[in-house]
């Protein structure tokens, strides 16, 4: 009898445990959030996530100032503006607020161009004349020694740096004894420079700036031009007032500032039980390297004592957000990112958003739920042959302290379509970023986390990302009216890498490609002379890698698994890992880690769609994948053990 009674008591003990939250297992979870919007100070950054046009996607639009007409001239520094009118008076203003109060400070009838740094003012006159004078209420110009005969000149306090008719760049000191001009760098059709944070910025003839690092001399990068859009005003004069980029167009002042919708954004999960934490970050961006990636999880690992293996980084793929990596094949403005935006804005941000996860996590119970969300369609595949997931994945995670749920959903869908004409140059983290603010605004859900599924080849059903978005909100507040499966058990985090044997074509046939290619005015067969180009090289040098890998990368939170894979992966990737665990807790991403091509099935290959052909060119590969590539990366999930 005593041992029947003791039997009875387990037995309700193991129902009360499964029937129970309050009985399963308790994690800490944290969320963290932080901004990953260029800062003005960028003045203009390329958007990523097409090739299209070749001159390119910026970020720049100019704001009309409040100031008087008639400016010829324009100059600046970290506290005042400066203006030359149309008949030689030098006026000054604090930059602040507008409007803009000017006040004469000199005359010469012969000044025709200005510049400042925080000390002096320096002044070019009709005859080539170069002049400096102390800033004052009356400043006293003396003539100092010139060689070159200057359209432009801009100031440092180190320096100065003058531009020539023949758009040569030339730099002297201003340290000791007045010095020689140097060599500095020259790009064709400059007729203004600038500079301002190590970099100058040049304005060309057609209407286009470009940057320079002053520490690397004979690299522009175009940063922005006039679209008719945002940047729809001819500038005759650039200055840079307070770090804000200053342009004069038909007498009047205008200043520039990013074009964007405010909503890109790093976003992290911090899941701790025990001494063991795992970090779930995603990103507002196209995609980024794996070595950027490498170095952000070096850092937190250091900082907190996380292993690599625990930190998964997930980039939303929106094709609006600013150009984070190595597009080596595509227009020059697109093949290098721009390292302020990487390591001073992106690498800060998903530090600032992990470390503020950690901070905050408090005990919570998670469960999982699936539901369905069909915002997107096959774009690729005949109808015959085309998958699509459209398994919507949610885990809500309830604080045990406050009751405040975070949410983290996935669905594996491009982020590619906006609703208006002036959207295709705007910033904007697209439908994922709008569905994050539609849960909040909406449903009163602060916190949320975007991770990007298998969206490879899929595009949204609907053109306007605000009602993707819509739509994605609403599928996710009805499943969190759902009851769902408790996630219970420790936390555990597993990686691979899947490699593929590299087959680089002859240099015979990339010589013969290359000439099939030698043409311009068409993007396309540019990108492709340039893969060659690209490959030519990495022969040459004895750099052609031996393999292309595929990244694999699990966390487990207990009793849910979640898949991730580098590259842009394909729908049948998602469909066919969660095939392979009947009954299991399956979340399958793309777009972690590395994004470096796509990564397609015999399906793709077979039928020569740009997912399995031409996207490679683009990313600027050095082959292809296998037919076979579907069932290896299955073998390859199966053989790390990948599901518990």
């Amino acid at each position: 009898m005593k041992e029947y009674k003791q039997y009875l008591l387990v037995w309700a003990a193991l129902l009360f445990f499964v029937n129970n939250p309050a009985a399963q297992t308790t994690y800490r979870v944290g969320y963290g959030s932080a901004s990953i919007e260029p800062s003005e100070e960028l003045f203009s950054i390329a958007l990523a996530g097409y090739g299209a046009p070749g001159e390119g996607r910026f970020s720049l639009e100019w704001i009309a100032l409040d100031q008087p007409e008639n400016i010829a001239a324009i100059a600046g520094n970290d506290r005042q503006l400066f203006a030359l009118d149309e008949k030689g008076v030098l006026l000054s203003a604090a930059y602040s607020d507008q409007p803009l109060r000017w006040r004469s400070i000199a005359a010469d009838k012969h000044f025709t161009a200005i510049a400042a740094n925080n000390t002096a003012l320096f002044v070019l006159s009709d005859a080539g004349l170069l002049y400096q004078a102390a800033i004052s209420a009356n400043p006293r110009f003396r003539l100092l020694k010139n060689s070159l005969e200057l359209v432009s000149v801009t100031a440092t306090a180190a320096g100065l740096y003058g531009l020539t008719t023949d758009g040569g760049v030339y730099y002297r000191s201003l340290q000791g004894a007045a010095g020689a001009w140097t060599f500095f760098s020259r790009l064709q059709g400059l007729k203004q420079l600038v500079v301002s944070s190590g970099r100058l910025i040049g304005l060309t003839a057609a209407d286009e700036l470009y940057r320079i690092d002053t520490g690397h001399p004979g690299i522009w990068t175009k940063i922005a031009r006039f679209d008719n859009n945002g940047y729809d005003i001819k500038i005759s004069a650039l200055a840079i007032a307070h770090k804000r980029l200053i342009g004069l167009s038909e007498g009047k002042l205008y200043y520039s500032r990013q074009n964007t919708e405010h909503n890109l954004r790093t976003t992290a999960l911090a899941i701790g039980q025990g001494n063991r934490k795992i970090i779930l970050a995603a990103l507002d961006l196209c995609g980024v390297d794996g070595s950027f990636t490498n170095r952000i999880k070096r850092e937190i690992a250091a900082k907190y004592q996380i292993p690599e293996a625990d930190i998964l980084i997930n980039a939303s793929h929106t094709h609006f957000g600013p150009s984070a990596q190595d597009y080596s094949t595509w227009s020059p403005h697109l093949q290098k990112p721009d390292t302020l935006f990487l390591y001073g804005v992106v690498q800060k941000a998903v530090l600032q958003a992990a470390g503020d996860a950690l901070k905050r996590m408090q005990p919570s119970t998670i469960t999982f739920l699936r539901g369905k969300a069909p915002i997107g369609v096959n774009r690729s595949l005949s109808r015959e042959v085309a998958s699509y997931d459209d398994d919507l994945d949610v885990l809500k995670i309830v604080s045990r302290q406050t009751g405040k749920q975070t949410v983290l959903f996935l669905v594996g869908c491009h982020p590619v379509f906006n609703n208006q004409a002036t959207g295709f140059l705007k910033l904007s983290g697209n439908y994922p970023s709008i569905t994050r603010e539609l849960l909040q605004k909406k449903y009163g859900i602060d916190n949320s986390i975007f991770i990007q599924g298998c969206a490879g080849d899929i595009n949204p059903a609907d053109n306007d990302p605000a009602v993707t978005a819509e739509k994605l909100a609403g599928a996710i507040h009805t499943l969190l009216e759902q009851t769902g499966t408790i996630v219970s058990g420790g936390l555990q985090s597993k990686q691979s890498t899947i490699e593929f044997p590299v087959k680089l074509p002859s240099r015979d046939s990339l010589l013969r490609f290359r000439e099939a290619n030698n043409q311009t005015g068409n993007v396309g067969i540019e990108k492709n002379k340039r893969w060659a180009d690209l490959m030519l090289q990495k022969l040459d040098a004895g750099k052609v890698p031996a393999v292309m890998p595929v990244y694999v990368q699990t966390i487990h939170i207990g009793n849910w698994n979640l898949v991730g894979l580098s590259r842009e992966v394909v729908t049948d990737y998602s469909l066919g890992i969660k095939k392979m665990y009947p009954g299991k807790l399956v979340t399958v991403a793309g777009y972690c880690n590395s994004v470096d091509s796509y990564l397609p099935t015999y399906k793709h290959i077979r039928a020569g769609t740009y997912e399995g052909f031409d996207s490679f060119y683009w990313y600027g590969q050095p082959g292809f994948f296998p037919e076979n590539v579907f069932d290896v990366i299955m073998e390859g999930v199966k053989k790390m053990n990948a599901i518990n």
